[in-house]
């Protein structure tokens, strides 16, 4: 697995778990610090120094130890820097404005209606200058985020997004950055989601994967609370399930996962022109929906042995508040697992857009050194 699945670098590593430990902790000291993530002094000290120049954190209240001088308290400066979050998503766009501590300080959604790249960028536009216009006098913004719904190129292009006809290798991050003069990152949706649920509902799971439902599938694992990359996203929704015969996928190809679990999938192999018409009766569709649950279940059986999972969360409308759907993932999981097996556990309210937000604010810092 070592030769085929890249990290985030040292520096990454570093930064994010101290960072996200401050964060966390809400008021600490390095010491604590270093015990709590296991970095040497002079890495603590380091990466501290580059959030004190950046004003991201404070220094308050000494800690007085009875010998010697008193350690100050390191506190998160959560009313200073913002990152505003996107998500670019065929059931709707979103967005977050989301301050150094995590804090959510305004989110919006508008929906998608459009078909066109002409389309897609005027509704981004939209939401950032929402985002700017609650910021305005109130907040610095450090970084934009963008979670896609599809592959990313170097966190700069967005390859495709296959619900605008002549939306192809978009560099949404130099038009982005050259419209607002605002760092800006780019990341598939499902490592959003995954930032999201291990900052804000890490459950200490060693190694779990995040899986989205929606439109499209997307995965992604964390291991040891870092997230793994094999040259880019996991993209375990197009492994074939069906080699013959299979049923035609978005991607082009027949017989993958995603032809099978997804909205669109679902509905297509339902004989109906769009999801929401199932959504209003699960139980006349129930047989299609539980042929979804096979697959996804075996899928996840198989994930779970390859990466040694003891944790799956999964979120997206397909599955909504169906807990016979649920039911039916988690037994064929259980079926082929074996012995080793991982919970599944189903949260509807992972937002990528916060995700997309705090990756691109540490990317900036990670990158930049100073605002």
């Amino acid at each position: 697995m070592i030769n085929y699945i890249e990290n985030h670098t040292d520096s990454q590593k570093s930064f994010r778990t101290i960072f996200s430990f401050i964060v966390k902790k809400g008021k600490t000291t390095r010491r604590e610090i270093q015990k709590g993530t296991n970095y040497s002094w002079s890495s603590v000290s380091g990466v501290v120094s580059v959030l004190l120049n950046n004003n991201l954190v404070i220094e308050t209240d000494p800690v007085i130890s009875g010998v010697g001088r008193g350690t100050s308290y390191i506190v998160p400066n959560g009313d200073r820097f913002v990152s505003i979050g996107l998500d670019i998503n065929s059931t709707g766009f979103t967005s977050s404005v989301v301050g150094v501590d995590g804090s959510i300080k305004y989110k919006n959604m508008r929906p998608y209606l459009g078909d066109t790249k002409e389309y897609v960028l005027d509704l981004m536009f939209k939401l950032i200058d929402d985002c700017l216009a609650f910021a305005k006098d109130k907040y610095n913004v450090a970084s934009i985020g963008v979670s896609c719904q599809g592959t990313v190129i170097n966190h700069s292009i967005y390859k495709r997004f296959v619900f605008a006809k002549d939306f192809m290798y978009c560099n949404i991050k130099e038009i982005i950055e050259k419209k607002y003069g605002i760092f800006t990152y780019l990341e598939h949706d499902t490592n959003c989601l995954l930032e999201d649920y291990l900052f804000n509902h890490n459950e200490g799971y060693v190694s779990v994967c995040v899986a989205r439902i929606v439109s499209g599938l997307g995965f992604a694992i964390s291991s040891n609370g870092q997230s793994l990359e094999m040259f880019g996203p996991i993209d375990f929704g197009h492994m074939i399930v069906q080699p013959r015969d299979g049923d035609k996928c978005l991607c082009g190809m027949n017989g993958c996962l995603e032809a099978y679990v997804s909205s669109v999938g679902i509905a297509r192999r339902a004989g109906v022109e769009d999801f929401s018409i199932i959504e209003k009766n699960r139980d006349k569709y129930r047989n299609i929906l539980d042929e979804a649950g096979f697959y996804l279940g075996v899928a996840l059986a198989n994930l779970s042995h390859i990466f040694s999972l003891d944790g799956v969360v999964m979120t997206g409308h397909v599955i909504g508040n169906d807990e016979t759907m649920l039911k039916q993932i988690i037994k064929y999981n259980n079926e082929f697992s074996g012995e080793e097996r991982a919970e599944i556990k189903y949260l509807p309210n992972l937002s990528p857009s916060f995700g997309a937000a705090r990756l691109s604010f540490i990317e900036k810092v990670d990158k930049e050194g100073a605002f």
